[in-house]
């Protein structure tokens, strides 16, 4: 009778010491990764595209953990979307108030909220697109030089629909 005892003691110890890694181990799954885990400077430091001295939105479009958690918590099916998303607020306000709603550890369970915090502070992607007025580019040439010379057809193509393009948009 003791022997029994004993062996439903030790399966209730081992039941639970298996409940706690699978917690545990649920809960890791859970953390996006760290910027800093992922850009580990052991082989050599991360080189950016694009940083302050080139890009007045840089921490948020080009580096930082806002950009990251994004990209990392796959919030939109393609990663492109986020950053052709235009902000609402000043860049400054938009940082400051991220790291304050999101200052521990992200997990999965945060989706939600940094659906809403996009939301928020970000506009719906191209609506910073304009139409350029017609006689903003009288000068403006459909098939420059460059463009006839260049012998790819499809190139050509290509290079001449962007030409197009050029013409019927302006970036404010």
């Amino acid at each position: 009778m003791v022997k029994g005892v004993k062996s439903k003691r030790k399966a209730k110890e081992m039941a639970s010491t298996i409940a706690n890694i699978e917690s545990t181990d649920l809960r890791r799954r859970n953390f996006l990764p760290s910027r800093d885990i992922i850009t580990s400077t052991v082989i050599a430091s991360p080189i950016y595209p694009c940083d302050e001295k080139n890009a007045p939105n840089y921490m948020i479009y080009c580096q930082g953990e806002l950009l990251h958690t994004v990209l990392l918590s796959n919030i939109f099916n393609d990663s492109k979307t986020f950053v052709d998303k235009p902000i609402k607020k000043e860049p400054d306000e938009i940082i400051s108030t991220f790291n304050q709603k999101f200052s521990n550890q992200i997990t999965i369970n945060d989706r939600e909220a940094l659906i809403s915090f996009v939301d928020e502070y970000f506009d719906t992607e191209g609506s910073d697109i304009q139409e350029c007025p017609e006689d903003t580019m009288k000068d403006w040439n459909g098939e420059p030089e460059y463009l006839i010379a260049i012998e790819d057809r499809e190139l050509s193509i290509c290079f001449g629909n962007s030409c197009t393009m050029e013409k019927i948009m302006l970036y404010r």
